[in-house]
């Protein structure tokens, strides 16, 4: 890290920082019982993750009596990388020896390597008058190499501003309230993240993706992963409200009510099977996730020697489906979309599990019977 001072009011800082991890893991398969019954197998596989990150960061900071201001701009590059070597042979001379050498099969071996960049701009503005009245401001522009060209980029900001009440003249008199503070933001955060698929079709995630093979000794591709060139930036837009409080210095704590609204949904849309293909990446979908969460903190002996508090946390939570993605071939929302273990519906959570109704028993042949895909409903059980 460097820090330098400057015009007074005006200080320069540079980080860079570094992460290397690395894994190697050897599995041996006995040959005397089960699946490698007469032959044994070794299978060995190693592993790292680079991940280099350097921001540059230029910060101003001035008081004009009662008025305080600071401001910061920024620049920051990452970069990541990861790497898989792993590979299997059979047929194992020792069987307590883990090393490549032991076998005279090679079944297969392959390695990968795959990552992404990120280049970001980003400043912040807070003000504060007379420690009663708050206002901050940030906006950032960033662009991410999992995006093809021309969606790479996003922008996003926040605003948000908080009263001091207990700071107010008018409240000195009230002894035993030793906090109470309000406050209210809203803000825009983008999301490039695939949790549906964090390996390396994840990364890259426009991109038709095909695998190498080996047909008579000649080289052969498969299709492998569906891309879409038209992804971009999910976004997120949440405002948030709260107080904090503390009383006689007895009870403390926060309550805070949000709601956040997601469009633009990245994940792996189901499509039929006869495209070539059974699902591809989109931006679609909306969804809203609210609720309440509080804090307390209760100090029941506070002295030189002995502190016992009793702390207590919780929230309240509802995540909805809005709008559900487009069906291509109806042109219309979607009634379901089928996501993992759940299914998603509107007007219903992300996580509720989704089966099709019981119809009782074939009286001919006794096995179970269920009504059409169509009527598939949620159950009321949910993570």
């Amino acid at each position: 890290m460097f820090e330098a001072t400057f015009l007074k009011d005006f200080k320069a800082t540079v980080n860079m920082g570094l992460q290397y991890l690395s894994t190697k893991n050897n599995e041996l398969t006995n040959p005397y019982y089960g699946d490698a019954e007469g032959l044994g197998r070794i299978f060995k596989n190693m592993s790292s993750f680079f991940s280099f990150t350097s921001n540059q960061i230029l910060a101003w900071k001035k008081s004009y009596g009662a008025h305080n201001l600071d401001a910061f701009i920024a620049h920051e590059s990452t970069f990541y990388k990861m790497s898989d070597n792993y590979g299997q042979k059979s047929k194992i001379v020792r069987p307590n020896n883990t090393e490549w050498s032991n076998a005279v099969i090679m079944d297969y071996m392959d390695s990968d390597s795959y990552g992404f960049d990120m280049e970001s701009y980003f400043g912040q503005v807070r003000y504060d008058y007379n420690d009663r009245y708050f206002l901050h401001g940030t906006v950032r522009r960033d662009g991410s190499s999992r995006f093809a060209k021309g969606q790479k980029w996003g922008t996003f900001g926040s605003i948000g501003a908080a009263w001091a009440i207990t700071n107010e003249d008018f409240m000195k008199d009230i002894k035993w309230l030793k906090n109470l503070k309000y406050k209210l933001s809203w803000g825009v955060l983008g999301n490039q993240d695939f949790i549906t698929d964090p390996t390396i079709a994840g990364y890259y995630p426009y991109n038709d993706l095909y695998s190498i093979g080996n047909l008579n000794d000649e080289i052969s591709f498969s299709f492998k992963y569906k891309g879409n060139p038209n992804l971009t930036w999910e976004r997120s837009a949440t405002w948030n409200t709260g107080i904090e409080f503390n009383i006689a210095d007895i009870l403390e704590g926060e309550v805070e009510y949000y709601k956040k609204t997601t469009k633009d949904m990245l994940f792996l849309k189901q499509v039929a099977p006869s495209l070539g293909y059974a699902q591809y990446p989109v931006n679609d979908g909306k969804m809203v996730n609210k609720g309440i969460e509080f804090s307390l903190t209760a100090h029941i002996i506070k002295t030189n020697d002995v502190n016992f508090d009793i702390r207590l946390n919780g929230g309240h939570y509802i995540n909805k489906m809005t709008q559900m993605p487009i069906d291509d071939t109806t042109g219309k929302e979607k009634p379901l979309e089928i996501q993992g273990g759940y299914g998603w519906s509107k007007g219903h959570s992300l996580y509720d599990f989704y089966m099709r109704e019981y119809a009782g028993v074939d009286p001919e042949t006794g096995m179970a019977l269920y009504n059409a895909y169509y009527n598939v409903r949620p159950m009321a059980l949910k993570t």
